[in-house]
C-alpha cells in the first residue's frame, strides 16, 4: 500500500495510517478530516479540501431583513423550498433577493384554465372564480350550467335549459294538465309516459311540447296465407292473436303459409 504523507497540527506522519495511530481515531475519521474545510490544520496533497458553497442567502421579505433562507422559513414556518420559489417568482414582489434573479413563472395548467364571468367580474380561470366567491370549483361549475344563475357565465360551460315543470299532454283523448298526473292515475313511471309521448306507435299519446319521433321503415314484409302484411302488429291483429305467436309461427318450419322477405321484396 502507498504511504501517503500528512501533516496534522504542524506534525509530519509518512502515512495516513501512522497519523490515525498516533491520534487515536480511524483511518476514515481521518480522511474526512483532511477533506473536510472544518478541519484547516489537517492537511494533504492528496485530499484537496472540499469547497463549501455558500447557503446563507440575506433576504427580505415584505420588509423584513433575514440572515438567510433558513431564518426566514423558521421564522414564516414555510419550507425553504417555498422560499426560494417565492423568490424567484414575480408573483411575489415582496420576496427580494440579491443571490436570486426573478423570472416568469411557468403556468402549467394554462391550457386547462377556463375564463369566466360573475356578476360582471372576469376571472382568468374558474378555480380563481372559486377561491374568491369562497365556494369549491364543482359549485361554481353548478352555477355556470344552471340557469338559476343568470351572471355566472362561461362559453365552456353553457346553459342548460330546463323542459317545463308542467307539461300538458292528452292521453287517449283526455286532456292532463301535466305528465305526473298521467304517471299517478295510470300508475307507470315518468319515463314510460314520456317514451310513449315521443313514440309513434302510441297515436293517442299526445303533447304539443314533445315531437312524435319518425317511423322507421321497416326492415321485412311478410306473407300469411297469400297476403301481405308490413308489421308484425298487422297479422296480430288480423288473427286475433299476440305479437310473439306470429313471430313462433313465421320461425317455425311446421308453417309454411308464413313467409318473411328481406328489405320488402315481394314473393315470388
Amino acid at each position: 500500500m502507498k504511504k501517503r504523507p500528512c501533516r496534522i497540527d504542524g506534525v509530519d506522519y509518512e502515512s495516513e495510517k501512522d497519523a490515525a495511530g498516533a491520534l487515536g481515531i480511524l483511518a476514515g475519521t481521518l480522511r474526512w478530516r483532511l477533506l473536510s474545510s472544518g478541519f484547516p490544520n489537517y492537511t494533504s496533497r492528496y485530499h484537496p479540501k472540499k469547497t463549501v458553497k455558500k447557503t446563507l442567502f440575506a433576504c427580505s421579505i415584505a420588509g423584513i431583513e433575514y440572515s438567510s433562507i433558513n431564518a426566514a422559513s423558521k421564522k414564516l414556518k414555510l419550507s425553504s423550498y417555498t422560499i426560494k420559489h417565492r423568490l424567484a417568482s414575480l408573483d411575489y414582489p415582496d420576496y427580494v433577493c440579491a443571490y436570486i434573479h426573478k423570472k416568469p413563472s411557468k403556468k402549467r395548467r394554462r391550457k386547462n384554465q377556463k375564463p369566466c364571468t360573475i356578476d360582471g367580474t372576469d376571472y382568468e380561470s374558474e378555480c380563481a372564480a372559486a377561491r374568491a366567491l369562497g365556494i369549491t370549483v364543482i359549485g361554481l361549475q353548478s352555477r355556470l350550467r344552471s340557469s338559476n344563475f343568470p351572471g355566472c357565465v362561461s362559453k365552456y360551460r353553457p346553459k342548460i335549459q330546463r323542459r317545463k315543470a308542467r307539461i300538458r299532454c292528452s292521453i287517449k283523448g283526455v286532456e292532463y294538465a301535466s305528465v305526473a298526473d298521467v304517471a299517478r292515475k295510470f300508475k307507470i313511471p315518468h319515463t314510460t309516459i314520456f317514451n310513449r309521448l315521443q313514440s309513434p306507435n302510441f297515436p293517442d299519446h299526445v303533447c304539443s311540447d314533445i315531437p312524435k319521433k319518425s317511423r322507421k321503415p321497416p326492415k321485412y314484409s311478410y306473407v300469411v296465407n297469400g297476403k301481405k302484411y308490413a308489421t308484425l302488429q298487422e297479422i296480430a291483429d288480423a288473427e286475433g292473436v299476440s305479437r310473439e305467436r306470429v313471430r313462433q309461427k313465421i320461425n317455425s318450419s311446421s308453417y309454411r303459409k308464413y313467409r318473411r322477405f328481406e328489405k320488402m321484396q315481394s314473393a315470388r
